[in-house]
Formats: structure tokens, sequence, C-alpha cells
């Protein structure tokens, strides 16, 4: 099986189980609804290691936090977290040194389920940095109506 056959295998997989996961009456789709289904296919989502949106808010101007954003650049550049640095996963291993070891790095992806951030979180602990994963992702971070900023400039 290809590649493609198995992307689509896994996806008809994971429909089904959302199917199976909504509650028959149900008009529309709750996190509480999605989370069974995700959780099953992809492990456990929700830990101790993962930092709140409000949270990083909150936390933004602290001299000792620093916002990792692990998509692509070109991602990065259409909306961003303020004082973020873009370290997309391909080269993340290689600029490890742009990194403090002090104070606390928060790793920002895609979404809950963003299998870079995951593995920024898992290279970064190996190396020993405080480091957690940030809930959600950037739409998330969009959906919930805080700051974005669309510059290029990094940092």
């Amino acid at each position: 099986m290809g590649p493609a056959s198995s992307r689509f295998a896994w996806t008809t997989l994971l429909l089904t189980s959302f199917l199976v996961a909504i509650p028959s009456g149900a008009t529309e789709l709750a996190p509480y609804h999605i989370e069974p289904a995700i959780s099953a296919h992809f492990g456990k989502t929700r830990s101790d290691s993962v930092a709140g949106l409000d949270e990083v808010h909150a936390r933004l101007n602290e001299a000792d936090l620093r916002v990792v954003d692990v998509r692509p650049y070109e991602e990065y550049c259409s909306g961003r977290i303020r004082r973020s640095l873009s370290l997309p996963m391909t080269e993340l291993e290689e600029r490890l040194s742009e990194l403090p070891k002090e104070g606390e790095i928060i790793v920002c992806g895609r979404s809950s389920y963003c299998e870079l951030a995951r593995e920024a979180v898992q290279l970064l602990k190996r190396n020993r940095y405080k480091v957690r994963r940030m809930e959600g992702g950037l739409p998330d971070w969009k959906l919930k109506g805080l700051p974005v900023t669309r510059s290029v400039r990094a940092g």
C-alpha cells in the first residue's frame, strides 16, 4: 500500500470514528464529541506539558518565556504570535543554539494534534530544555480573538 492509499485508509478510519463519537440528535459538533475519537487515534492529547492559550497570551511579555513556532516559515509569515520565533521543525535541531537554556519554551504548531509541535517538544526535552506545547495552534489563537502579527520580522 503506497503513501496515498495509506493516508486514505487512515482518514477514512478517523472520519468513521468521528461519526461514531457524535451523539445521535446532535445539531453541532463540540470538542467533547470529537476529542474521544481523536484521542483514540493520536493517543493522549492533554497533559501537564500543555500551556493554555490564555496563559501564553498573559505571559508574552515575560523575559524568561520564548514562544517557538515550528510551522513552515511561509505559514509563520502569514500570521504569528507576537514575540514568537520561527524555528521550522525541519531546522530546529541544527538551530537549537538560538534558544536559551534558562526560562521556558512554549511550542506553537498548527493545532492540538500537530505532529510538528509534538516532535519539537520531544527534541527539546531530550536536549534538556524546559518546554511545553501550546494548547491548540495558531488557528485556535485567532478564533479566540488573540492578537496576530503578520510582519515577517522574526522574534
